[in-house]
C-alpha cells in the first residue's frame, strides 16, 4: 500500500513524509532521491545534460518502479503530474495527499534554502516567483486531478502538520 505526497517543490514533501513515515511506522522513499541515485547524478546536472524531457523519462521510469515495487509513503517530485501516465500511476496509491502553499510562501522556500540552487533547476526563464506562480496555474488542474485530499502546509507546525495527516490516513475509508 502506497500513501503518496504530490505537489509543487518547496511544500514540504519530503520533510513531511519522513516525519509521517516515522510517525505511522512505514518505510518512506523521496522519487527525486532515487532518479539521483539510479542517474548517478543530481537532478539539476541530467536537467543540464538531458534537459527536462530527459528528466522526465527518467522520472517516468521511477514511479513504474516504484508503484510496483515500494509500500509506505512515497514524496514525489513537483512536476511528475505532468505525464498522463505518471498520473494513472500515482492515482493506484491508496490516498494521494496535494500538499499546498502560496507562491510567495513557496518562493521564500526555496530560495531560503542555501541547496536550492544546486538541487532545484530554474523550469522557465522568468523571475523566480514568476515562475512558480506559473507552474502553480499550469499544474493546479493536475494536481487536483490525481488527489484525494488537498493540505495547505502554511501557518503550522511541522508536528502539526505531520499528526493532521497521520489521522487522515489512518481513517477507515468510506466507500
Amino acid at each position: 500500500m502506497v500513501f503518496s505526497l504530490i505537489g509543487y517543490r518547496g511544500t514540504g514533501k519530503s520533510t513531511i513524509g519522513k516525519r509521517l513515515a516515522e510517525k505511522l511506522n512505514l518505510p518512506f522513499c523521496d522519487s527525486d532521491t532515487i532518479i539521483e541515485q539510479q542517474a548517478e547524478r543530481t537532478i539539476a546536472q541530467i536537467f543540464t545534460d538531458e534537459g527536462e524531457s530527459g528528466f522526465r523519462d527518467l522520472e517516468s521510469s521511477v514511479v513504474v518502479q516504484l508503484m510496483n515495487s515500494r509500500k509506505g509513503i512515497i514524496a514525489w517530485g513537483g512536476g511528475v503530474i505532468l505525464s498522463e501516465v505518471n498520473r494513472a500511476e500515482i492515482q493506484k496509491s491508496k490516498k494521494t495527499i496535494w500538499l499546498t502553499a502560496t507562491a510567495q510562501t513557496l518562493f521564500s522556500r526555496i530560495y531560503g534554502d542555501k541547496n536550492s540552487a544546486s538541487t532545484r533547476p530554474a523550469l522557465t526563464y522568468l523571475d523566480p516567483l514568476e515562475e512558480i506562480q506559473f507552474n502553480l496555474n499550469k499544474r493546479e488542474t493536475l494536481y487536483r486531478q490525481c488527489a484525494d485530499v488537498e493540505f495547505n502546509t502554511e501557518n503550522q507546525s511541522l508536528d502539526t502538520i505531520v499528526d493532521q495527516l497521520a489521522q487522515q490516513l489512518s481513517e477507515p475509508d468510506i466507500s
